[in-house]
Parts: C-alpha cells; structure tokens; sequence
C-alpha cells in the first residue's frame, strides 16, 4: 500500500482491500460497483492515490483515466443497455445542490434510462447573468470570440449566458466533432483536453474562488446543453457557490441485488460493441451483392459446360452407332461377294 494513504479514509481503505464489489484496476484506478447506486449498475472509479478531488490528479493520472473508464462504460453497456451515461465528480462540500461527502477523488460512471435525471442537471441554472455582468466575466476569464484557450487538438469556451448553469460554466470540446461515444475518443485528443481542464480549473480558482466545482460529462442519446450538439463529446467545467447546510452520509445497506450486480459487472465484456455504420453497410451488401452474381455466372457457366458435355457425348454415340452399323453394312457386302463367287 502507498505510503500516501491515510487511515481515515475510505476509499484509501477500499485501495487496500480491494473489497467483493471490486471489477477491475490499472497502474492509477479502481473500479468499483456503487454499492449506494443513483442508478442500476453505476461504477465508481476511484484514484489509488489520495488525492482529495479531480482538481489534483496529475497530467499522468488524468491520461491514465480513460482506459478504465471505456472499460467501465462497455461492461454496463453489455448488460443493462442504456440510453447513455452521466459521468460525475464534485469538489467542495459547501456548495449549492451536489457537493462532495468522501474527500478521495472518485467519478460516478452512471446509466442513463428513459426518465433518468441526465443532463436536465444542466438545465437547472443557479445563476443567469445580465448582459452587463456576462460581458465582465468575459474580460475576467480573457476570453476571444467566447474561447478561453485552444491547443491543437481541443478549446475551452465560456457557455452561452442563457445556458450556463453557473457563474464561470466552461465546456472543454474537441476541434473535430467527436460523437457522445467514449470508444471513438482517441488518447491524445483526451490528453489534450486534459491540459486545458487543468489550466481552466486554475484560472476559475484565481480569478472567481469558487467553494467547489462539479466535472459532467455526458454520452449517448441523452439532450445535451444545446439540441444541435447532442452528440458531441464536451467536458462541462462547472464552478459552484457557497450555500449553507452539509450532507450527512447515511449507512450503506447491501442488498441481494447489488451483489448479483457485482457479479454481473465483474463477468461483463469490457469492449466495445461493434458499430457498423451505415456507410461500411452498404458497402458490405454491395460487396455480397457481387459475389452472388459471380456465383449466379459461375452456376450459369457450369450448366452450359455440362449442356455441351452431353451434347458431345449423344455426338460420339451417334457416330459409334453409325459406325457400328457401316461396319455391318460392309459385313453383309463380305458375305454377299463370297455367296455370288462360289461356283455352281
């Protein structure tokens, strides 16, 4: 066990263990059945090093993350079939709505179904700025035709004034529109996102101190910010605001069905299923489409072989039997020639 890991805390203890309702581990993450689920099936992955929140992982740790999390989104995806996935992890423990109760980063990897809560997250605004008030935290933020930073493959843009949950909503995106699928998502346009993720949780700590902050990431066929980019791949960066109260973590009961759950996680295929887009389809029946003609030709070709066979075999019958029957007529001739010879 790391020398980093402090007795108090449960996650850490859950590092050490490596409890029944484990599923799978890399060089940085465990991945976790949420034995206190939002939803059926949900994952928690969860940093084997104690770092407190998402706002200290390290630009390895971060790179490290995706692997494990395609895992965990195949394996509920293999079994339970979801609409699509909330990916959630909150920072601070004095905030308005979510806020965080264990101090040890951990994500919620949670399915999605008809009627789930989703991405209407996103549409409960705490604060909707004036004109006036947006337009300052603009210049705050140095933000560029509404763009706060870009690298080559990725930029981090300032949300709309009517749909930002919150003051400071930033959504990290890729230049290249990348549908809401975590397996088309390649290694370096996420570690490009990740540099920008870090440097805007940097710049919102430095320029509007927020008490905590809420990472969302939403995939599959689930209404996103704006009904165009419904399946895009975006990071929401959401900053949020002192509130008064704290949550209470309630003692967990582990009912049958969760550990059926478990065993189900644990046995599930943590690849991707494949997609054949509609594009490879057609290529595909036209490809099958050609082979039946070839056969149908090869087939025609074989009758009309087998049709000149015969033709030439009832041929070579014929001229036998011709020749059976010259042969005969000569015979006769023979025998009629030595009949008329033979004296009298």
């Amino acid at each position: 066990m790391p020398l980093e890991h402090h007795r108090d805390c449960p996650f850490c203890k859950l590092v050490f263990e490596q409890p029944f309702f484990f599923i799978e581990e890399n060089q940085n993450y465990l991945s976790l059945a949420n034995i206190a689920p939002h939803a059926e099936g949900e994952i928690q992955i969860i940093s084997k090093k104690d770092r407190t929140d998402i706002t200290e992982l390290t630009k390895e740790e971060w790179d490290d993350l995706l692997p494990i999390l395609a895992n965990s989104i195949n394996r509920i995806d293999s079994i339970f079939h979801p609409q699509g996935f909330s990916l959630i992890s909150s920072t601070g423990s004095e905030i308005r709505g979510y806020r965080q109760t264990v101090f040890h980063f951990h994500l919620h990897v949670i399915p999605e179904h008809q009627g789930g809560s989703g991405v209407r997250y996103l549409r409960r605004p705490c604060y909707t700025p004036t004109l006036c008030e947006y337009q300052e935290l603009e210049e705050l933020l140095q933000t560029q035709q509404g763009i706060i930073e870009e690298n080559d493959k990725s930029l981090a843009k300032l949300v709309k004034r009517e749909q930002a949950v919150d003051k400071g909503h930033i959504i990290i995106s890729s230049k290249k529109t990348l549908k809401s699928n975590i397996n088309q998502l390649d290694i370096e346009t996420w570690i490009q996102m990740g540099e920008l993720f870090r440097n805007c949780i940097k710049k919102l700590e430095d320029k509007l101190a927020p008490a905590g902050l809420r990472t969302c990431i939403y995939l599959g066929k689930i209404v996103s910010l704006d009904s165009e980019d419904t399946s895009e791949f975006q990071i929401n960066l959401l900053p949020r605001y002192k509130d008064k109260g704290t949550n209470s973590k309630e003692n967990i009961l582990i009912t049958k069905e969760i550990l059926t759950i478990v065993e189900r996680l644990k046995k599930a295929d943590s690849q991707p299923k494949v997609n054949i887009s509609e594009e490879k389809k057609k290529s595909l029946i036209e490809e099958v489409v050609t082979q039946l003609k070839t056969l149908e030709i090869t087939e025609d070709q074989s009758k009309n072989q087998e049709q000149e066979l015969l033709n030439e075999i009832k041929r070579l019958k014929a001229e036998n039997e011709k020749l059976i029957r010259e042969n005969q007529q000569l015979k006769e001739q023979q025998v009629m020639q030595q009949i008329q010879v033979q004296p009298k």
